[in-house]
């Protein structure tokens, strides 16, 4: 079955994040990870593999110190770059003895269905992912939203990426 996949704002950061295990939601409906607030936007996907359709993609996870932010992607491509460069950036902090503050792989965080040629498999709806274009200052964040108005209401001031992944249902 699918589940929710619930978004948070934190105003303290102004920065979103998306969660979709119980016990992760519940830790920050409770306030265990700062000031994080659901903001009522949220997508269906799936936790497991076994509970996916075929043809389902993991979405990796990966955190970055520096920006203190969470970025997620469905594409393999993009997932394993960004695991290239995340071993590159590792080794080259190490060589100069300073902390790794880029983006760490996590794990799957999910598995969602992906859209082929910008459209979403029949029976699901596209979630679209936007950019607050702030890798300069050391602040990016990307939001993930099924809802077009919100996606449209996002225009200012962020990058949109297009759809990005694929609501179940």
């Amino acid at each position: 079955p699918a589940v929710p996949v619930v978004e948070f704002y934190s105003a303290l950061l102004d920065h979103y994040f998306v969660a979709a295990g119980a016990d992760e939601i519940s830790l920050l409906d409770r306030g265990g990870q700062g000031d994080w607030k659901r903001t009522g936007q949220r997508f269906s996907a799936w936790l497991r593999q076994s509970d996916a359709p075929p043809g389902a993609s993991p979405v990796c996870r990966f955190y970055a110190f520096g920006p203190n932010s969470h970025f997620y992607t469905g594409s393999a491509q993009e997932c394993a770059y960004l695991r290239t460069l995340e071993a590159q950036q590792r080794a080259e902090a190490s060589a100069r003895g300073e902390p790794f503050l880029g983006w760490g792989y996590e794990a799957t965080a999910f598995w969602a269905a992906m859209p082929v040629s910008g459209a979403c498999p029949a029976g699901a709806s596209p979630v679209f992912r936007a950019y607050n274009n702030r890798a300069m200052q050391m602040d990016s964040n990307h939001r993930f939203m099924a809802d077009a108005a919100q996606r449209d209401s996002m225009s200012f001031g962020w990058l949109d990426e297009g759809t990005h992944l694929c609501s179940a249902g």
